[in-house]
């Protein structure tokens, strides 16, 4: 108990909550799911998927976002049926970029403007009584998958 109560108060920083930036645990998946790419990360959505993505830039009436670089589309129709009947042959149509699959794009809708939890940032020196305390929160986007099309 001394343990949790003293890494508590000693700066250690608090892990995010559960499927805080997963896009993947942010509700149900449906069959249809692409992976896409957003300043630098990859995302695996899918439609009426809620996730959180960086802020950008973008006018005072746009209501929606395009991600146009889109590297992976899977439709996994058939999934069940190949489990039942043992064929190897499954439904699925999948569509695999190099790096970015063509015509392809996943619209969302914004939701919200959310920041995400505070990560604290020590910086010390030992034995040198130097140590800097600073913490950082990131500007995220709430959005919310409407389309994925192919």
């Amino acid at each position: 108990v001394r343990l949790a109560l003293r890494a508590q108060s000693s700066g250690i920083p608090k892990p995010p909550p559960p499927g805080f930036l997963s896009a993947y645990r942010h509700g149900k998946v449906s069959a249809m799911y692409a992976i896409i790419e957003d300043s630098g990360s990859q995302i695996k959505v899918s439609e009426g998927q809620e996730i959180f993505v960086a802020r950008r830039e973008l006018a005072d009436d746009v209501a929606t976002v395009v991600f146009n670089k889109v590297l992976f589309v899977s439709d996994a129709e058939g999934e069940e049926d190949e489990a039942a009947s043992g064929n190897d042959s499954s439904g699925t149509d999948v569509k695999i970029g190099e790096p970015y699959v063509d015509g392809a794009k996943v619209t969302a809708d914004i939701l919200a403007e959310v920041r995400s939890p505070k990560v604290p940032v020590v910086k010390f020196k030992r034995r040198k009584t130097y140590i800097r305390r600073k913490s950082h929160r990131q500007d995220l986007l709430k959005v919310k998958i409407t389309s994925i099309q192919s």
